[in-house]
C-alpha cells in the first residue's frame, strides 16, 4: 500500500547543470491506528525514493529537500549526486538530524520531502563533454598502455610516471556509515541486466573506492577492473 501522496509535480532551470529539472513534493499519509509510527515513516520515505527515481539513468543528478513549519531553525537538504550514489540511509540521516537540531518530532501533517531530479544529456553534463565510468576507465587504460607507442619526442619525467599509472583499490577517508556507497559496477551491470530499481536493492555498499576513477567499487570487480 502507497503510504504518500504526490502534492505537486515542477520543472525549473537547475543552475547546477544549466539543465531543466523535475521536482516532486511528496507528503506522507497519516499513520494508521496500530501502525509503529516509525516504522510507517521510515517504510513512506523509502517508497518516495523508489518513485522519484524509478525512471533515472544511473548518471542522472539527484537532490532532496525536507520542510515543515515545525522547523525553526531551517529545512535540511541533501546535495545534488550521481543517482546510483543515493542511499536510504543517508535520506534518513538528514532527516533525523534535522528534526533533532529543531527539538521536534516528525509530523506527517506538516512534514513536506522534494526531489529534484535532472536527467543528464548523453556524453554531456555541466556543460561539457562527460564521460560515462566504462569510458573514462577505457581511457586511463589507454594512458596506461602509452608507452608501447612510439612518439617523436622523448617522454617527459611526469609523463613517465603517468605511463605506468595503476588502479588501485582504497578504502574511503570519512565516517564509514557517511562513506558506504553502492559499488559503481555492481550497479551498471545489474541496471543493464534487470533495471535501475533492482540495482539499488541489490547492488554491494561498500567503502573502499578506485583511486584513479575516484568511484566506489567492491573487491570482486575491482579485480576485473584492474
Amino acid at each position: 500500500m502507497s503510504k504518500f501522496s504526490i502534492v505537486k509535480d515542477t520543472t525549473r532551470m537547475v543552475r547546477n547543470f544549466n539543465l531543466q529539472g523535475r521536482t516532486l513534493e511528496f507528503k506522507i499519509k497519516p499513520v494508521p491506528v496500530g501502525e509503529d509510527p516509525v516504522g510507517w515513516v521510515k517504510e513512506a520515505i523509502n517508497q518516495i525514493i523508489q518513485r522519484a527515481t524509478e525512471n533515472l539513468s544511473s548518471e542522472d543528478q539527484v537532490s532532496f529537500s525536507f520542510c515543515s513549519k515545525d522547523f525553526a531553525r531551517g529545512d535540511g537538504w541533501v546535495r545534488f549526486r550521481p543517482m546510483e550514489q543515493v542511499t536510504y540511509d543517508d535520506v534518513w540521516n538528514v532527516i533525523s538530524s534535522t528534526y533533532q537540531s529543531n527539538s521536534t518530532g516528525l509530523n506527517t501533517e506538516t512534514f513536506c520531502l522534494g526531489v529534484t531530479s535532472v536527467r543528464m544529456p548523453a556524453r554531456k553534463g555541466r556543460g561539457k563533454k562527460y564521460n560515462t565510468f566504462e569510458e573514462e576507465c577505457e581511457k586511463r587504460r589507454s594512458t596506461d598502455n602509452s608507452d608501447m607507442t612510439l612518439v617523436a619526442r622523448p617522454s617527459t619525467s611526469r609523463e613517465s610516471q603517468i605511463q605506468r599509472q595503476t588502479h588501485t583499490l582504497k578504502e574511503a577517508e570519512g565516517q564509514k556509515r557517511v562513506t558506504r556507497k553502492r559499488c559503481s559496477a555492481c550497479y551498471k551491470n545489474m541496471s543493464r541486466q534487470h533495471n535501475s530499481a533492482y540495482a539499488r536493492k541489490n547492488a554491494k555498499k561498500v567503502n573502499t573506492v578506485c583511486e584513479q576513477c575516484e568511484q566506489p567499487m567492491c573487491i570482486a570487480c575491482f579485480k576485473n577492473h584492474k
